[in-house]
């Protein structure tokens, strides 16, 4: 399966490490070329640094504040390239 636009909100700070790792590789390889994915999160750079390593172009949407949690960012992650994973 091939998708175009995934949505990700307020779901990837559950997960553990791995699982953000797995999720985001799992997300750029269904992705079409261009393709975005959307999260909104409470740990945008986290996140947004995560995304790039896994080869995503990111930009930052804006953020809301919220009254018990802080504030929850919106990124939109492009798959613009072919990710090569280090060894």
């Amino acid at each position: 399966m091939v998708v175009r636009y995934p949505v990700s909100s307020l779901t990837l700070h559950h997960l553990d490490p791995d699982a953000r790792e797995a999720a985001l590789t799992e997300s750029f390889r269904v992705l079409k070329p261009e393709g975005r994915l959307h999260i909104a999160d409470v740990q945008a750079q986290r996140l947004a640094d995560m995304a790039r390593n896994h080869g995503f172009e990111v930009a930052e949407l804006g953020s809301r504040r919220l009254n018990v949690f802080g504030s929850v960012h919106f990124l939109r992650c492009v798959r613009k390239r072919v990710h090569r994973p280090e060894d």
